[in-house]
């Protein structure tokens, strides 16, 4: 008797989250398209690098502007997939093209809390910005954006680089 009052209980959960009168909040969507932009470009990144090397090396690219081209035509492709009121980004200190506040302190503090070793310094965060919904997720260095870098004492394992932002419209 409890196995299928089990069942009932999981099948009618299941049917409330697949219908449309189920709504997910925008915090929870932009957490889904975040995760999602990182295991595109953890999937995808050093596939993307390694072909384009030997294609354009020749042209004398460095390995960074091949990976930060790589990462912009994962996340171009992304935005176009997903729909209008959803937008990925990429954003980093040392790219000097941080023009959102909020973006700027949530680096900041990410930074902070990464090198002091905090409890805050992998989890992602969500701020309002507007009539959307910003989610950020922290990138540190690993060894596919380790290989990114032609100099390798610029940087190393566990540094911040940047975060993945998902922005969520409110008017969908």
């Amino acid at each position: 008797m409890k196995l299928s009052l089990l069942t009932a209980a999981l099948l009618l959960t299941g049917s409330l989250y697949a219908s449309n009168a189920h709504k997910i909040s925008a915090t929870q969507e932009g957490l889904v398209a975040v995760q999602l932009l990182d295991v595109a470009l953890k999937d995808k990144l050093t596939e993307k690098v390694q072909e384009t090397k030997m294609q354009e090396n020749a042209q004398g690219m460095s390995t960074m502007d091949i990976c930060i081209t790589a990462a912009n035509g994962i996340m171009k492709k992304m935005n176009s997939e997903l729909p209008a009121y959803v937008k990925m980004s990429i954003s980093t200190l040392d790219g000097g093209d941080v023009t959102n506040k909020t973006d700027l302190e949530v680096m900041n503090k990410y930074a902070k809390d990464i090198k002091e070793k905090t409890a805050g310094a992998m989890l992602m965060s969500s701020a309002k910005v507007g009539n959307t919904t910003r989610v950020y997720k922290p990138v540190v260095i690993d060894s596919e954006w380790l290989n990114c870098h032609d100099d390798k004492s610029e940087v190393k394992l566990g540094d911040f680089k940047g975060v993945l932002i998902s922005e969520i419209s409110a008017q969908h």
